[in-house]
């Protein structure tokens, strides 16, 4: 079992494609972390996937909320842990792994942190041929149509299982000349696409031509649900950045390989690219799960 010091909060995720098995990337950016790490194989829907955690080390204090939790019967460690390295005070945090094949999926609790780990990472597997899978928001919600939800086949499971919307924030301005104010609207809930107001605007994404405002999908957030219960969810912007929530027993994570094959069934929705995505857009920062 692997236990992360940072639970119940998302976590920014990046999902690596690599040219082979993703396990020798993965070993790569343990390499990264400070001291031991823990792995644990597991079997869901007749995929096997790999789980590990390390820690990194930093400089950089990214929590200021201090918290003790016990380990062992007599010990009580605070969080972030601190270690001594080069003579300097340095915090311990989550580095989370998940590998299924050619893909790899890395995971850091805080946004400042992934934005000094995750181009660390890059730098270590350069040479590697690696690709980062990035979503194409727009055409999601294209291809999730005006309901904001589909039936996904290929998840191996007897149940109704669908992708549906549960989170979106949009920007929209007015066609109009004397109406050029750039408005946002942020809506959450268990599908969206039973809203009046999330289909009266994702109209002007499905048919721009027809609509009087020009509508642009910022924030994402989806689930898969097998009838009607939500057994995975991860939220992210339109230029690929993750999130995923995190609570003990990695259950989120251990279904997020599913969830990514049920929306490369969809078809034109992914796409990849050499760039990090956490250096393209901090507007997932702000976007909670």
């Amino acid at each position: 079992m692997l236990t992360p010091d940072f639970t119940e909060r998302s976590y920014v995720t990046e999902v690596v494609k690599t040219s082979g098995d993703a396990g020798s990337a993965a070993n790569a950016v343990l390499d990264l972390c400070y001291g031991p790490h823990s792995k644990v194989d597991s079997e869901l829907s007749g995929f096997k996937t790999t789980y590990a955690h390390g820690r990194f080390a930093s400089a950089r204090e990214f929590s200021r909320v201090r918290r003790f939790i016990s380990e062992g019967e007599k010990r009580t460690i605070e969080l972030p842990r601190r270690v001594r390295i080069g003579g300097k005070t340095n915090f311990l945090y989550d580095v989370i792994l998940a590998w299924e094949g050619s893909h790899l999926v890395i995971a850091a609790p805080f946004h400042s942190m992934a934005e000094e780990l995750f181009p660390s990472i890059d730098q270590k597997l350069a040479g590697t041929k690696i690709l980062y899978e990035r979503l194409d928001i727009t055409r999601m919600v294209i291809k999730l149509g005006p309901t904001g939800s589909t039936i996904i086949r290929s998840t191996m499971s007897d149940g109704n299982v669908s992708l549906a919307v549960t989170r979106c924030h949009l920007a929209y301005v007015s066609k109009s000349k004397s109406n050029a104010t750039i408005k946002q609207l942020q809506m959450t809930g268990a599908n969206l696409g039973s809203s009046p107001e999330y289909q009266r605007l994702i109209k002007a994404v499905l048919n721009p031509l027809s609509s009087e405002d020009i509508v642009t999908p910022i924030v994402l957030g989806f689930s898969m649900q097998e009838d009607g219960v939500r057994k995975s969810s991860a939220t992210t912007d339109r230029h690929g950045n993750f999130k995923l929530w995190i609570a003990p027993g990695l259950r989120q994570l251990m279904r997020l390989f599913t969830l990514l094959r049920g929306i490369e069934e969809l078809g034109n929705v992914t796409a990849t690219t050499t760039n990090v995505p956490i250096l393209q857009s901090k507007s997932i920062r702000e976007a909670e799960e």
